[in-house]
C-alpha cells in the first residue's frame, strides 16, 4: 500500500475458496437440508467428505443461517455476497458501497452467515482447505501458501507495507483492509489481505474501518492505490530538540488530501515515523558514510562542496531498495532534506572521510 506490489500469486486460488462459498450459499437457497447425497450429486464425494469433516467452519453456521433466514433474505444474501466480492473491480466507482455487512446484524441469521464466512478465514489459518477446493490434486491451500503466494509476486520484499519497517520484527502478520468483523464477505478475498508489521495490525488499525468518513475511491486500497506516487515527507523542527515528519499529498487534489487523512487516520503514520526519526537518521548517516568511504577510495575529492552531489547519487541509489529493505524510504527522503537543511551534516560526512 505504501509501495506498489503484487498480489499474492495465489489469488487464483483464493477465488476457488470464493468460489466455493459462493456455490454453497447457492446450494442452501435449493436444499432445505445438508444431506450427504446432496452434497456428493453438487460437490463431489471427495469434497463432500472434507466438507462434512469441517463441518465446524465450512457448513455449521451456513445452517443455521439457512434455518433462521426468511426464503428472499436466503437468495438476497448470495446476491449481496456475488456484488461484494467483485469490489476490486469497481474501486473508481464513488457509489460503490458493500451490501453484505456485520454492522446490519440485527436478525440472528445475519449473524450466523457473517459467522460463517469468517469461519473460512478461521479454517486458512489452521489446517487450510483441501486441494480439490482450490484446482490441486496434490497440495492443500494454508497461510503457508498465502505467504509464499505473495512473497514469490514480491521478491525480497521484507518490509511492512504501510510503515516501512521491518515486518518480522515483532512477528509478521496478515491484515484484513476492510475488518472481516464489519465486512465478513472479504474475510478470505485476495484483495483485501495484506502483510503488515504486529505493530500497524494489531497495536494501531485494529478494527478501525476505513470506509467511516470515506467512500472507496477516498482510500488507499492494497494492490490498487498506492500511497507513495501521491505523497511527498515533509520534515521541519519540532519545537523540542528534534524533528517531526508529515505525509504531505504531492497537489491540491481533494482526493489525495482525502486519501492522506484516511491513512493517517488507520495507521497514525506521521506521528510514528516522527518517533522513529532518530533511527531513520542513524539509518540515513550510516549509509551516507558508507557511500563517502567508496568514493573516497576511488580517489574522488570530498569537501562539503562535493558531498551533495554524492548524496543525491546515493539516494538514487537506494531508491532501487524501497520496500526491500528496513526504513531505507525513509531513509532517502531524510537524507534528501537534511543536505538541504543541515550543513553540518555535510561537514561531518566531509571530516569523517
Amino acid at each position: 500500500m505504501l509501495h506498489q506490489a503484487n498480489p499474492p500469486a495465489c489469488s487464483p486460488e483464493m477465488e476457488c475458496i470464493l468460489d466455493l462459498q459462493e456455490k454453497l450459499l447457492d446450494f442452501g437457497c435449493r436444499h432445505d437440508a445438508f444431506l450427504m447425497d446432496d452434497l456428493v450429486a453438487e460437490f463431489g464425494q471427495i469434497l463432500a467428505d472434507w466438507l462434512y469433516e469441517n463441518h465446524v467452519r465450512v457448513l455449521d453456521s451456513l445452517k443455521a443461517f439457512m434455518r433462521l433466514a426468511p426464503e428472499p433474505q436466503k437468495r438476497q444474501i448470495l446476491e449481496q455476497f456475488k456484488h461484494d466480492r467483485l469490489f476490486g473491480l469497481l474501486t473508481d466507482d464513488p457509489s460503490f458501497k458493500f451490501a453484505l455487512m456485520k454492522t446490519d446484524a440485527s436478525q440472528n441469521y445475519i449473524k450466523e452467515i457473517s459467522r460463517w464466512l469468517i469461519g473460512f478465514y478461521n479454517q486458512l489459518e489452521t489446517s487450510g482447505f483441501h486441494p480439490y477446493v482450490c484446482g490441486h490434486k496434490d497440495s492443500g491451500f494454508t497461510k503457508k501458501t498465502w505467504w509464499e503466494g505473495y512473497r514469490f509476486a514480491n521478491p525480497g520484499t521484507s518490509t511492512c507495507s504501510v510503515c516501512d519497517g521491518s515486518l518480522n520484527a515483532g512477528g509478521e502478520s496478515i491484515d484484513h483492509f476492510f475488518p472481516k468483523s464489519q465486512y465478513p464477505a472479504l474475510s478470505i478475498h485476495p484483495v483485501n489481505l495484506l502483510p503488515l508489521c504486529k505493530r500497524c495490525n494489531n497495536d494501531v488499525k485494529k478494527e478501525k474501518d476505513p470506509l467511516a468518513t470515506s467512500t472507496i475511491t477516498e482510500v488507499f486500497l492494497p494492490y490498487r492505490r498506492y500511497v507513495r506516487p501521491e505523497v511527498t515527507l515533509s520534515f521541519s523542527d519540532n519545537g523540542q530538540g528534534g524533528y517531526a515528519v508529515c505525509l504531505t499529498p504531492k497537489t491540491d487534489d481533494p482526493l489525495s488530501k482525502k486519501r492522506v487523512e484516511n491513512f493517517e487516520y488507520l495507521f497514525d503514520i506521521s506521528n510514528r515515523w516522527s518517533k522513529a526519526l532518530g533511527e531513520i537518521s542513524e539509518i540515513a548517516i550510516s549509509r551516507a558514510r558508507q557511500y563517502i568511504e567508496v568514493v573516497q577510495e576511488s580517489g574522488q575529492p570530498i569537501s562539503p562542496k562535493t558531498v551533495p552531489a554524492y548524496i543525491d547519487a546515493l539516494c538514487t541509489k537506494m531508491e532501487r531498495s524501497w520496500g526491500k529493505t528496513h526504513y531505507e524510504y525513509l531513509a532517502t527522503e531524510w537524507l534528501r532534506w537534511a543536505k538541504a537543511h543541515k550543513p553540518a551534516l555535510l561537514q561531518s560526512l566531509a571530516n569523517y572521510s
